[in-house]
């Protein structure tokens, strides 16, 4: 089963690469076919194989020859992954299929929202309103318990202390609104360990950054990938570090 979810979480990354691509101009997200940037030809369905396509085409077009880069095989391997990932452990702590339907689609979402805010620093409401509402059925269905809304409150509220007392400038709208659903899918007490590894990443990566020269001091470096992948690596590994000291 799992195979056939990485299999699945391939196809679901390509169209996945495609809207994050068409977000700079979202009128084109439906209007037009899959085509080649360069030479703008509509490409068929065996240019469309994910990663296969890729590989025998040795990351150039078809037709043009020109190279497509490694956007498009990332973010499908990325999505394949994070969806195989959230099944075997989803399904094994659970044992139903609709939670690891709806934690699936939470993950896709912040999958999506890793690679929006790094292309083009924004986390779309759409993305953030599908996790929430995904969040809420998870919710009401399986964890219907104070400590889920406190999670939210605290994820979201913290951050949002940090954009109002920042201006906007310590952290933007978009990763308060996208950690009221990460909060109420944690809860309390994993929203503490989201956060803390949170910085901790951020942190560690940003000075990595600056290190090697790759942004400078005065550049921005968008905060959500690093709530994201926090929030993944603590609800897949279900860890929490105030149960740790207490």
């Amino acid at each position: 089963m799992i195979y056939l979810i990485f299999v699945i979480g391939l196809m679901l990354g390509s169209f996945m690469g495609v809207i994050v691509k068409r977000l700079e101009k979202p009128k084109t997200i439906i209007a037009k076919p899959s085509h080649c940037e360069f030479c703008q030809r509509n490409l068929k369905p065996i240019d469309l194989i994910p990663l296969v396509s890729f590989a025998v085409n040795l990351g150039k077009c078809r037709y043009c020859h020109k190279k497509i880069g490694w956007f498009y095989p990332a973010v499908e391997l990325n999505v394949a992954l994070a969806l195989a990932i959230n099944y075997q452990v989803v399904f094994a702590r659970t044992q139903n299929i609709w939670a690891v339907i709806f934690s699936s689609i939470i993950v896709f979402c912040l999958v999506l929202a890793i690679w929006t805010d790094i292309k083009y620093m924004v986390i779309p409401d759409t993305v953030t309103s599908c996790i929430l509402a995904s969040a809420l059925v998870l919710f009401f269905t399986f964890n219907f318990n104070f400590n889920q809304f406190l999670g939210a409150i605290i994820g979201s509220g913290f951050l949002a202390i940090m954009a109002l007392a920042g201006r906007g400038k310590w952290m933007g709208w978009g990763d308060v609104k996208i950690m009221l659903g990460i909060g109420l899918w944690l809860g309390y007490p994993l929203i503490i360990s989201q956060l803390l590894v949170s910085f901790m990443l951020g942190g560690f990566i940003s000075a990595l950054l600056l290190a090697f020269k790759i942004k400078k001091i005065k550049d921005i470096i968008p905060f959500g990938p690093f709530l994201i992948i926090a929030t993944l690596i603590i609800y897949w590994l279900n860890f929490s570090i105030i149960k740790l000291w207490f």
